[in-house]
């Protein structure tokens, strides 16, 4: 090993290795021999010849690989395996070799040429190694190694036969080959062609020519050790994994694996720094160690390996014997936890969700999970967290968190930068590490609200979507979720309803079971409870465990195991008319609650499918292939003391889907007098307007509730006067209640998905828009789009005047200036270019036509994608600069002369919006997914922002400054909050509302610029009042159901297209765009100002 002990030899001065190859030469082509007739003559006991076959079978299919059993090798030649064992780099290639030749045999192929070099994947059924029982003695031997998936590479080339050429002398050396893994290949220092009357080349010659060299897919994992290898109170141990050809892209981040590989080495980089330091020496000598993969066996291929818990024939002979076993559920349940007094019913549920139901798959290639979420409410000291706790360790596959330590990158999934590769690498969270078991969050109250929305996805539709750095990759996280949460004031109060609990709907509905948990006073209960504790602390929680019934827990653990691999069972035709049944006289029941206002519990499909993966689960118990009516009527009983006695009993009343219909109409009473009591921009104290309702008997929570509601929408504020020297609290009434009315009166299918819409800014042109698209094609990853340019008419009809195709358009937007009598168009596209477009005109119709274009520098190679485009205000002596952010986190300016101005790093990832301030012209404002939003100045040559912020908890998309108030800017970000900003103090947004969906456009309404109107993604758009610097949603519109709003803007004028209508002085045109349903949508605004 070259350069082991000094660390300062970086290259070589011959070619090919020094080691003597002609006395192994012989050896290795017999080696080859005995492994080609292996291959061609191995066959089982029915004269299958396995190998054989497999090898022409792939070939004839374009796969050029194949796997062996070394159990199989050993059983031909137990010499041959020994040294495949004990050496496997040196014997490996020999092996790859002999296949390709018996491919090329086989086929009957005249060049060796025409197949491709065959790749040998290794499997063996010997016993695993542990991760931490690998050491130095194992280097570049063969290991089979279990582990975890945590992250992945994407796929780079790696060279397998590089050829060099000398710069001097332009001597080529071709064919050089490269040894597989991590390692590089080393450069000569010296120039070997000695030509006579030529001077000596210099040192260091070579340069590699990439046309002529040949290269494989590589791909860098890391495994982490399995929870069960992991010693309590240490971290869990990682290793790198080097895949090459067939092995990229089989395992993505949550899979369980078995690795086989050469446990190899590696050099360990140092930085810069270190080598400067005095201790950079100490290092020399001292290597990293990776796993040159060679096969994977997948979780589902090796019978659970992932448990450890081996099952024999005896332990399923007991298996059936218990899942016969009449009392088989409430052992299991009195074994749940048996060191924690009562809970039967809570015991049971959770042998439930241990269990779960069985995952669907639907002929239209859509899922029904199978798996039981399980949420406990209530009072501390209630032992909510050993029951967490005893569920992590009784699951084969358990993962266990706090709320408070949790972020949705850690719950779900990261997008990351590899320190070596600086690569961006795909890190599973606690649910991806958690796919096919159980995730336990305890402290679920104490999560931020933002990081609980990010886990809808994965509750559900057990699916973490990413779409980050320009990865967009899908990861599964088929798990259970078991939290656990406390009541917001300590200890749970009755009188307080849904106050005790700040959970919004849309969690707790993804929830199959909700229990109360409440610590009541009973002397009885207590005296019982004392005695069960005593007892667990002087005899160990052991005795009268036999009597009881309970189950070992090591018995659980192996039955469990053994039940969710065997078993998924389905409803049978009675069970499922019976569950028909009773579901409809639910739904009936509810709805003459609803008639005689009364509280009714909201039965919907999600609680249909819930009692289903109860009633499955509880047959999975009893290896039953179909779910009878008695385990529906035992689903239906958990339901019912369950969520139907938390939301009955009040504990949940107030809660969204959990109030009476007078509740609400309370509620709405009390909001309707706010708004017509107190004028706009009118401050009163707020113990005086509580003083008041409370006089008229409404109820303190409803009065409560409303005023929090409203100053979360952003009607009214919420400040602090000082007044009398005491502290009061001030209302500031701020909505202004239906001051918009929305009208549609225009659609377009654009074909492709719509994702901006710009209107005109010219006046003589404001009835021209034009719409850009963007398609991914599934079958080479090309993006492709159109713009497409209309006009509407004086008929309030739209029409599409031409549509030009392109590359994916991500941005689209009009110069407000005319240009040597030009109006142009620049198109942010994905084919690292922009565009920029003019409109002509000749004999009355109109057309874009291309007028220049600009290229997205490369920076270290990477392949940049415009994402957003900004025109200067500054137009001078005809130039004007033009501003467009990529995705690689950079922003360009060029100007119209085809100059570059600058290109700068402004964010780590995607960079996502870029514009201009219209007062200031040499202020930029960006905003990226880094969470970042800064500001530039241009005359500071940009080497520095002039302030950043990082209010936004997810990425800033989209930012606009106002040109009336010119100390105003508003932002928008994936965090569904619109924040308003004074450039004049930039460290806090001043006022910010909540939309419910991530804003992508935000657009001044061109004449006052006192109103917004926001393209809000999966929740529609919104028309925003902005009046009294404070935001307030004045109107929702659209459809929310399967839409995306990516595109919105403003007409620049009024509505004076329809000359006849005299009433319309107010009224406003305003189109959005939506992606997934490909429309184009115009409305009427009519402003009640």
């Amino acid at each position: 090993m070259e350069g082991f002990d000094t660390p300062g030899i970086f290259f070589s001065d011959t070619f090919g290795d020094d080691d003597n190859l002609s006395s192994s030469l012989l050896n290795t082509r017999s080696i080859k021999k005995s492994f080609k007739d292996f291959l061609k003559t191995y066959n089982e006991e029915n004269f299958n010849y396995k190998y054989r076959d497999t090898l022409k079978r792939n070939c004839n299919l374009g796969q050029y690989w194949m796997e062996i059993n070394v159990e199989d090798l050993a059983g031909f030649d137990e010499n041959l395996a020994d040294k495949l064992y004990k050496q496997p780099v040196e014997y490996l290639p020999a092996f790859e070799e002999a296949a390709t030749e018996l491919a090329q045999e086989l086929l009957a192929s005249d060049n060796l040429e025409g197949i491709e070099h065959i790749q040998i994947l290794l499997s063996t059924n010997s016993l695993a190694s542990s991760l931490r029982s690998i050491k130095s003695e194992s280097v570049s031997r063969l290991v089979k190694i279990p582990g975890i998936i945590v992250s992945a590479s994407s796929i780079r080339a790696k060279a397998t036969q590089i050829t060099l050429q000398c710069r001097s002398c332009r001597n080529v050396v071709p064919h050089l080959p490269v040894k597989p893994g991590m390692d590089g290949y080393i450069l000569p220092r010296k120039c070997t062609t000695e030509q006579a009357g030529r001077p000596q080349c210099p040192l260091d010659p070579y340069f590699i020519i990439p046309d002529k060299c040949k290269c494989v897919d590589s791909q860098i994992l890391k495994l982490q050790e399995l929870s069960d290898s992991t010693p309590q109170g240490e971290m869990p141990r990682h290793v790198q994994l080097y895949c090459d050809r067939y092995l990229c892209e089989r395992v993505v981040p949550g899979n369980r694996v078995m690795v086989v590989g050469v446990y190899s080495i590696k050099k360990v980089k140092t930085s810069k720094k270190q080598k400067l330091t005095e201790n950079s020496r100490t290092v020399v000598g001292v290597r990293a160690p990776y796993l040159r993969v060679l096969g994977f066996q997948m979780d589902d291929q090796v019978g659970g390996f992932t448990t450890s818990i081996p099952t024999s024939v005896e332990d399923e002979e007991l298996f059936r014997k218990l899942s016969s076993s009449p009392d088989i559920y409430d052992r299991i349940a009195k074994s749940i936890a048996p060191s924690i007094f009562g809970f039967s019913d809570i015991k049971k549920a959770i042998a439930c969700l241990l269990f779960g139901g069985s995952r669907k798959r639907l002929p239209d290639g859509l899922t029904r999970r199978g798996d039981i979420n399980l949420l406990l409410l209530g009072d501390p000291g209630t032992a909510k967290s050993q029951l967490l706790k005893f569920v992590q360790q009784v699951s084969p596959i358990g993962v266990y968190t706090s709320g408070k330590g949790s972020s949705a990158a850690g719950l779900t999934a990261s997008v990351t930068r590899d320190p070596t590769s600086h690569n961006f690498v795909v890190e599973g969270g606690a649910m991806v590490l958690a796919d096919s078991g159980v995730v336990c969050i305890d402290e679920f109250d104490k999560m931020r609200e933002g990081d609980r929305v990010a886990i809808h996805e994965a509750m559900e539709q057990q699916t973490i979507s990413i779409a980050k750095a320009g990865i967009t990759t899908t990861l599964n996280s088929r798990c259970s979720v078991m939290a656990a949460a406390n009541s917001v004031f300590g200890r749970w109060d009755d009188s307080k309803g849904e106050d005790n609990i700040d959970f919004m709907p849309t969690i707790l509905s993804r929830f199959d079971m909700i229990f109360i948990i409440k610590d009541e006073h009973n002397q009885n209960r207590d005296m019982i409870l004392a005695k069960h504790i005593m007892n667990v602390h002087l005899m160990n929680g052991q005795a009268k465990q036999e009597v009881e019934g309970e189950l070992p827990l090591a018995t659980i653990k192996k039955f469990l195991n053994y039940c969710r691999q065997r078993c998924g069972p389905r409803l049978s035709e009675d069970a499922g008319e019976k569950l028909k049944s009773r579901y409809v006289i639910m739904r009936t029941g509810c709805h003459e609650l609803e008639s005689e206002k009364k509280l009714a519990i909201p039965i919907t499909v999600r609680q249909l499918e819930a009692i289903i993966r109860i009633a499955e689960s509880l047959a999975k118990m009893q290896l039953q292939p179909f779910a009878t009516d008695s385990h529906v009527d035992e689903a239906l009983r958990l339901f019912q003391v369950s969520t139907l006695s938390a939301a009955t009993s009040g504990c949940l009343s107030g809660v969204e889907g959990f109030s009476t219909e007078e509740d609400t109409e309370t509620l709405q009473r009390i909001e309707k007098q706010l708004k017509r009591r107190f004028p706009i921009g009118s401050q009163v104290s707020e113990f005086s307007i509580i003083q008041d309702f409370l006089r008229q008997k409404y109820p303190q929570r409803a009065i409560d509730k409303v005023i929090y509601l409203m100053i979360r929408r952003g009607e009214i504020q919420h400040i602090m006067q000082l007044c009398f020297k005491k502290n009061s609290h001030i209302l500031k009434m701020s909505m202004n209640s239906m001051n918009c009315s929305v009208e549609l009166f225009a659609s377009y299918d654009t074909i492709y998905p719509a994702d901006t819409v710009e209107w005109c800014p010219i006046p003589e042109y404001n009835n021209i828009l034009v719409c850009g698209t963007y398609k991914l094609n599934e079958a080479d990853k090309s993006k492709t789009g159109t713009i497409n340019l209309f006009s509407l008419d004086n008929q309030n009809k739209i029409k599409l005047i031409q549509s030009i195709p392109e590359n994916a358009v991500l941005d689209l937007k009009w110069n407000p200036f005319i240009v040597s009598g030009q109006i142009l168009l620049a198109a942010a596209l994905s084919g690292n270019h922009i565009s920029i477009y003019r409109l002509d005109e000749k004999d009355d119709d109109l057309s874009l036509s291309l007028f220049t274009s600009f290229d997205v520098p490369k920076t270290n190679g990477e392949s940049h994608m415009s994402l957003s485009i900004a025109w200067s205000s500054l137009y001078e002596n005809g130039s004007q600069s033009i501003a467009f952010s990529d995705s690689c986190g950079y922003v360009t300016l060029v100007n119209l002369n085809d100059q570059l101005i600058r290109s700068f790093k402004a964010h780590n990832f995607e960079s996502w919006i870029v514009t201009y301030n219209y007062c200031e012209p040499n202020i930029l404002y960006t905003g990226g997914d880094d969470c970042k939003f800064k500001c530039y100045d241009q005359r500071l040559q940009f080497d520095k922002p002039i302030f950043e912020n990082k209010e936004h908890e997810q990425g800033v998309t989209t930012c606009s400054s106002n040109k009336i108030r010119k100390n105003i800017i508003v932002t928008g970000s994936y965090d569904e909050i619109i924040r308003l900003w004074d450039i004049r103090n930039m460290k806090h947004s001043y006022n910010n509302v909540k939309v419910d969906g991530g804003v992508w456009r935000l657009k001044w309404e061109p004449n006052k610029e006192e109103y917004l109107l926001s393209a809000s993604m999966f929740n529609a758009a919104h028309i925003i009042d902005t009046t009294l610097d404070v935001l307030n949603i004045c109107q929702s519109f659209g459809e929310k159901s399967n839409r995306l709003y990516y595109g919105a803007d403003w007409c620049y004028r009024n509505n004076t297209l329809l000359e006849h209508d005299t009433k319309s002085k107010n009224k406003k045109i305003i189109s959005t765009c939506s992606f997934y349903d490909h429309r184009l949508d115009l409305f009427f605004v009519n402003m009640k100002l």
